[in-house]
């Protein structure tokens, strides 16, 4: 329950996977904030391709893990706890890596690392934008992170 409410939480930080999810295909308002109509064309793409092979809670799981590798290559003082990410992406992609046998091509984790790697292209769009604004949120995010005690989302080097 309360890795639900963290995700809870940290979905504020991405809240428009919410919305992209109830408004599939809808386009985009052109009066909308940029960075929003960017993170919702980038995730749209993102949360549909990964939702055909996981979860709901992993896709949501996936999209906060790239937003937290995000800030560690766009802003000072984030960075990578490379064991914590290993063991959060065998947590998220570890049914999808069982429906192969060893040393065969696993279609299902290259669509999931296809899903990862299109979100990550929209979140560094995003911090390229305004990357004060975007570095900013990123102490919002790992105060939101530091709530995670079952460690299902943090890959940041939480001091």
């Amino acid at each position: 329950m309360k890795t639900m409410l963290t995700i809870a939480a940290i979905s504020g930080a991405i809240a428009f996977a919410g919305h992209v999810l109830a408004q599939e295909n809808a386009p985009a308002d052109p009066a909308e904030d940029p960075i929003l109509r960017m993170n919702t064309a980038a995730n749209t793409y993102a949360i549909e391709s990964a939702s055909r092979l996981l979860e709901p809670g992993d896709v949501l799981r996936l999209l906060v893990v790239v937003q937290q590798k995000a800030l560690a290559a766009n802003c000072d003082g984030f960075e990578v706890d490379h064991e914590r990410y290993r063991t959060v992406m065998n947590s998220i992609m570890g049914e999808l890596q069982e429906l192969t046998e060893p040393e065969q091509n696993n279609l299902p984790v290259d669509v999931a690392m296809h899903a990862l790697g299109i979100a990550t292209g929209g979140q560094l769009a995003v911090a390229a934008y305004d990357q004060d604004a975007y570095c900013a949120r990123g102490q919002v995010v790992k105060a939101e992170l530091a709530e995670d005690s079952e460690g299902r989302l943090t890959v940041l080097v939480m001091e």
